[in-house]
This record gives C-alpha cells, structure tokens and sequence, in this order.
C-alpha cells in the first residue's frame, strides 16, 4: 500500500503540473509550441534496466514537453563535460535541464563494481577514502565547469539529481559491507559537491538540487533494481520524475486563467466525433489483417539497442541491425538493452516481467514472432575483464584474468542454453544467433594491441565452444557470423568515439544485418558483402608470408572460394603455428556446404585455440556444475531437516 500511494502521488502531481501548462498562444487555433527538457547524465538518465519510457526524463513528456535524453550509460563526470563541449550551442533553446552524474565516479574510486562482480565485502581503508577524496573534488570541478557550458548556453533552470545509496541495509556480508560505505560517502559527497557545486554558482535560484538520497533511503528494496542491485526500478524512476516534477513547475507553468479554456476544449471533442466515425465507416471493408508486415523479435545487449546510432538514446534506434534485415520488412520489437548480460536476459524472459505495456510482455512478443535475433554474451566477457567502453584502462593479460573470462564463459554457456531453451517454449520462429566479434582491431599502440590480443585469445573460442555447438545441434538455429565479419575491419565498423570504442557504428550494423541475411539464404547488397567473406582467412597463421597474400582471398566472392583453397590448404601443412590456430575457426562459423573437410579441421583446433584459456573454460564450467549439484543437494537435505522439524 505504501508503493501504491507513493506512484499515485507521483502520478497525481505530474498529471496536475501537466494539466496546468498554458500559453499565450493557446488561444490561437494551432497547438502551441512546446517546451524542451533536455535530460543529461549517465545510465540514471538513459534509463538502464528499464524501457526507454520508463526512465524518468520519459515521464516528464507529455503534449507540451519535448524530451531530448542524452544519457549515457556508465558516463562519469569527465563524459558529461566532453559531451556538452561536443554539443555546442544544442543546448541553447532549452527550457529545462535535467543532471544526473557522479555514481560512476565513485563506483569506480571505490572499486563497488568489482566487489559485486567478485562477491567480496569491502573493506574501508585510507587508500579507498583517498580514492573518493580525489574522485569528489575532480566531480566538484567537472560539475563547476558543466553548469559553466550550460549556462553559457541557456538560462533555463536546471535540477541536478544528489546521489543515492543504491545498498539498503542487508544481513548478506557484502550488501551489507556496500550499504555502509554508501552512508560513509554518499551524504558527505552530497554536501561537499553537489551541495557546494550549486551554492558556489550564480544561478539566482534557479539551479535545484533534486534530492535523491532522502527519497531512497531505507526504500532501496522498494526502488533499486534486483537484478544488478545499483540502478533504479521503475518505482525508483517515478519518484526522481516526481522530485523533477516539483521543481520545475514553477518555471514550467503558465496563466492561472487556462481554466477557462475548457469550453473550448468541450466544443473540440463534439466536432472530432463525427470525423473519427467516417473513417471507422472506411476501415470496417478496408482492413487486411493478412497483409501486416512479419514480426522480427531482437533480443539482446546494446547492439541490439544501436546504442550510439542516434542522438536520442532513449529508445532503440531505428538505424539498429534488426531494422534492416532483409529489406527492413519486418515490425521489429526490439527488447535489447544496454549493459545487459546473459544473466540479465535471462531473468528479462521471466514470464511475470511485463514490457512494452500491461498486455504484452516478451512472452506474448516471442508469440507472435515470425523471427527472433539473438545477439548476447559481450558484456559476461568485458565485465569479467573489467573493460569499460572508452579503453580507457591498462589491461594485462594473466592467469588470473584469463581464469575470470574461462569462469565467465562456462557460465555464458549455461544461460545461452537456458535462453534458447525459453524462446522455443513461446515459438517455433527460426532464432538468428550472432557469434560475438572482437572489437579491438589491430594496434600500434601498446596498450590498444593487448586488448586485441585479448580479444583473439577469448572470443573464438567462446564462439566455438558455446555458441556454434548450440547452433550445430538445434536445427531451428540460424548462425550469423559478426566475428569473421569485423575481423580486422574494426576500424570500419566499430566506433572511434572519445567515450566509445565497443559499440559498432551505422555501416557496423549494416554488416551485422548482412550477416542476418546470408544465414538466411537472402542476398546482402554488393557493399557489405566483403565485409561477411572471410573463406580464405586460414591465411592468417601465415605471418612470416607479406600480408599483401592475405588480402586478395578476402575480396574473392563467396563463390570463388572453392579455386583458393587448394593453395591455401597445401600451404598451412607445412608451417601449421600452432599458437595462431584460433582464427581458424572462423570459416567454419560460416560456410557450410563448402568447408565440411576444414569444419573438421577447425573442429579439432578447437580446444587448442585458447590453450590455458581453454582450461579455464573447462574448469569453470565444472566449478558451476559443481555448485549446482551442491546447492540441489543441500536444499533437498534443509527439506528433510524441515520435514523432520
């Protein structure tokens, strides 16, 4: 009950701010102009782990607001300063600002993101106070300097979100070591940076701070997601639209007399009822339900989303692979969202988790389905590495990180499995599976090369040991190779932004949905088709042989292949490295009737493409066999104790 009435409230507050939008123009025939919100910040913002219209700036949209969203998942307060710079005078017919920013800053000074991912408490110490001390005055002069671009920009009013504890109190060790150190840091940061940032600015009251942390305090279980425990429900998002609903109603709301206008506005209705009967009347011998386009269902992460495709990162974008395949002939209901992990799919396909709205959830979508995309797995494998989208890190490749990525492996297994499994409960549609790419290319740069060496020793063989078998014993699977379509085409099809080096860009997504279309049987447009041809790549343990071999095999069609591979098969016998062998693989993703001799090939490097990665992938998955099993046995025994109790 006490949810319950806090959405009323909400919703009752911005039904009346709604409701009491008036101009000067209004009493004019045409609709007057609306008002603008630009949303920034981070994953808050752009609404991760919730539909685009449940995140918050979302539901301040009504017929007089416009939202633009500029939300970027995992932005920290140095993004928000290089995106405004990049903006230029965008912001300038603004009438509201809205700021979410400096979660990320502190997740990463404290390390929270990895006690989650590594299950440990933490444990306070002066090295992790000196790690936030210098994090909040970096965010208190990135903050200056934001509010600094803004203004110079627009003198709308601005509501800069305070921080929340995402962690409520808990009895498990490490929830509970998180909600301690939140209560340590998060107020004071509060106080002497968000607080401190607004104080120090001339903004004659116009800069508000929306003050997040009173609101969910002690109601983290009523507001925070379960499932990745830090971002807001859609519960939570409701509130932080409630506090912006309040603040901005004073700049927002117009003449009291617009009540007024509601004889009018009783008159309008009277006329339009009869216009929407005519075309009723047109509709009933019209209508051709058999005619409706095909359904294609996408799920997946955010290259399913087309994160970065457009400005508006709200929603999926239109320019997204899915919108494209085979002509783009398809009513595409994309269910993507970015960040997401296999895990996070899996729970997604919950049968009680509603979306898209109350009457059709993805249950009801994958019904209805006539093709379903599945591309997932990237981010099990860039969170375990600890990779962000920016490369902004250094990464060293040791025993240790590669056991993390065989563990998390094994486990992508495991849930691709169990995702297949429940798509095919709610259809017989055929699922097109995307093998992941590696998207570091080849580097001079020192720190650049080790992610792509990273990426080679990691991604084939999750693509040959999990997502090909799948694909080679269930008939209804249709296997899309992205990896041999990147493949040392990154610098193509994978963004070069100062934020994002992961995602691909609009000529990646072509490739992606090309790629859809020759596991289809359809043909791909001439331009993209070099790009999804990798037959010949065998070449490529070659390395002592000038690349200029290499390069020819690559722009040969498809149907030339067979005249090639004569030289290339006698040429591998004899040098045949070992260490390489990994890139091997790859054709065998694609070609089927073709490339049965080499499938038996690759088949047996398999296991020797990732050697001690191999291992760990292995172990890992026994390790996670193992716990399973204990934990049945274990709940079996509790039974019996409970029974005999």
């Amino acid at each position: 009950m006490k949810r319950l009435s806090v959405v009323f409230v909400v919703m009752l507050l911005i039904s009346t701010f709604f409701s009491s939008f008036v101009f000067a123009e209004e009493n004019q025939v045409e609709s007057p102009e609306k008002l603008k919100l630009v949303a920034l910040g981070d994953s808050i913002t752009a609404g991760s782990g919730v539909l685009p219209e449940q995140a918050f700036p979302s539901l301040l949209e009504n017929e007089f607001i416009n939202v633009e969203n500029l939300g970027v998942p995992g932005a920290t307060s140095q993004d928000l300063v290089n995106l405004l710079k990049e903006k230029g005078g965008q912001l300038a017919d603004a009438d509201a600002v809205t700021i979410t920013i400096g979660s990320n800053d502190l997740l990463q000074a404290a390390g929270i993101r990895e006690a989650l991912q590594n299950g440990t408490p933490v444990v306070p110490n002066q090295e992790l106070f000196q790690n936030v001390y210098d994090a909040s005055e970096l965010l208190l002069a990135r903050l200056l300097e934001s509010i600094s671009i803004i203004q110079s920009q627009t003198d709308a009013p601005i509501v800069i979100y305070n921080i929340y504890n995402p962690f409520g109190a808990r009895e498990n060790p490490v929830l509970a070591s998180l909600h301690q150190l939140g209560e340590q840091v998060v107020n004071k940061v509060n106080t002497e940076v968000i607080n401190a940032a607004v104080a120090a600015t001339q903004n004659n009251g116009k800069i508000k701070v929306a003050d997040a942390y009173s609101e969910f305090t002690d109601k983290q279980a009523e507001y925070v997601s379960e499932v990745d425990r830090i971002h807001p429900n859609v519960a939570g998002h409701q509130t932080l639209a409630g506090l912006a609903t309040q603040l901005l109603a004073e700049y927002l709301v117009g003449n009291p007399e617009d009540p007024t206008d509601e004889d009018p506005s009783d008159e309008e209705p009277s006329e339009e009822d009869p216009v929407d009967e005519e075309p009723t009347d047109g509709e009933d011998p019209i209508g051709e339900t058999p005619e409706e386009d095909p359904v294609l269902v996408a799920l997946g992460d955010s290259i399913t989303y087309g994160l970065f495709l457009e400005e508006d990162l709200s929603k999926p974008s239109s320019l997204a692979f899915p919108n494209l395949i085979d002509g783009g002939k398809y009513t595409v209901k994309n269910f993507g969202q970015p960040r997401m992990t296999s895990d996070e799919l899996l729970n997604l396909l919950r049968p009680e988790v509603v979306l898209l709205s109350d009457s059709e959830n993805v249950h009801s979508a994958l019904q209805t389905a006539d093709l379903v995309t599945l591309n997932i797995g990237s981010n099990d494998l860039l969170q375990a590495a600890g990779i962000t989208s920016d490369l902004s890190q250094d990464i060293e490749i040791t025993d240790e990180l590669e056991a993390k990525l065989g563990v998390a492996g094994a486990k992508f297994k495991l849930n691709l499995q169990a995702i297949i499994n429940i798509i095919q409960e709610q259809t017989d549609a055929p699922i097109v599976l995307y093998t992941l790419y590696n998207p570091f290319g080849p580097s001079e740069d020192v720190n650049l090369a080790k992610f792509h060496e990273l990426g080679e020793l990691i991604i084939p063989s999750v693509n040959g040991l999990v997502i090909l078998p799948l694909s080679q014993s269930n008939e209804n699977i249709i296997l899309a190779d992205a990896y041999s379509a990147f493949h040392d085409k990154q610098s193509e099809f994978v963004n070069s932004l100062p934020f994002d080096k992961i995602h691909p860009n609009a000529n990646g997504h072509k490739v992606l949905a090309a790629a859809a279309d020759v596991a289809l049987g359809l043909e791909p447009l001439p331009p993209v088709e070099p790009p999804v041809d990798p037959p010949v790549e065998p070449e490529v343990p070659e390395e002592e042989q000038p690349p200029v071999e290499e390069e020819p095999p690559v722009e040969v069609p498809v149907e030339e292949e067979p005249g090639n591979e004569d030289p290339v098969a006698e040429e591998p016998v004899d040098e045949e490295p070992a260490e390489e062998e990994p890139v091997i693989e790859k054709p065998s993703v694609e070609v089927d009737d073709e490339e049965t001799p080499e499938k038996g090939d690759s088949g047996n490097e398999l296991p020797n493409t990732a050697t001690s990665i191999y291992n760990y992938f292995a172990i890992g998955a026994a390790l996670i066999l193992a716990g399973i099993i204990l934990f049945v046995v274990q709940s079996r025994r509790q039974k019996r104790v409970n029974a005999g109790v």
